[in-house]
């Protein structure tokens, strides 16, 4: 069993080239996702924060990403939302938690808001969420976030929960399922990095290197 230093944050390490993670999650009809970031330097237009595969247009695409007018946006089933509060800005100071259901998305943190909502039939996407772009192949639209963690639950029920972490064995950045125990980190060419907690954390198996007066080992 791998081990694993649970991080505070993880981004890419360029924003310019394809960096993605594919989490392999299908969302199903009582989908919901809760994700905590912080933007960094827009490089790309309509940056995604998680998507689907595809054009947001695309029956089946759901998507959040930021507009060329530096505005949140999201969209349910290849549709545009329709925005019920005032637009969330792009916006690299602040750390968000948003909270994306069937037929609406709201803000947790810094404030509890809702953003927007959707009178559709919600998710009917068939392909996985892709964290940070909509697939592994496509630069545009290159996300470039700090992630401080990923939640999906059916219902009430959770899941997945993705934390930021470095596997130690070869310090390759990514996400610890906490769920499952999988590991989830970028098969493409760029890559993640991220920063480490004041107070080392650690999942998988004891690192050899623990020390009890200095880690937690989760």
């Amino acid at each position: 069993m791998q081990s694993y230093e649970l991080l505070e944050e993880i981004h890419p390490a360029s924003g310019t080239v394809v960096t993605s993670i594919n989490t392999g999650y299908t969302p199903i009809s009582t989908t919901n996702i809760e994700c905590r970031y912080k933007c960094l330097k827009k490089v790309k237009d309509n940056p995604r924060i998680f998507s689907s595969s595809g054009a947001w247009s695309n029956a089946g695409t759901i998507a959040v990403d930021y507009e060329t007018s530096n505005v949140l946006q999201v969209h349910f089933n290849g549709q545009s939302a329709t925005w019920t509060t005032s637009t969330l800005a792009y916006d690299t100071q602040n750390i968000y938690t948003i909270y994306y259901s069937r037929n609406s998305v709201s803000l947790l943190e810094p404030e509890q808001i809702t953003l927007c909502s959707y009178s559709g039939s919600g998710w009917t996407t068939s392909t996985p969420i892709y964290i940070a772009q909509r697939n592994n192949s496509d630069a545009n639209e290159q996300g470039n976030y700090s992630y401080y963690y990923m939640k999906i639950y059916e219902g009430n029920t959770l899941v997945h929960e993705y934390k930021p972490a470095k596997r130690i064995s070869d310090n390759k950045y990514g996400f610890y399922d906490t769920v499952t125990e999988n590991f989830l980190y970028a098969t493409t060419t760029g890559q993640f990095t991220g920063t480490s907690k004041e107070t080392p954390e650690y999942a998988g198996s004891p690192n050899p290197n623990y020390n009890k007066t200095t880690a937690i080992y989760y």
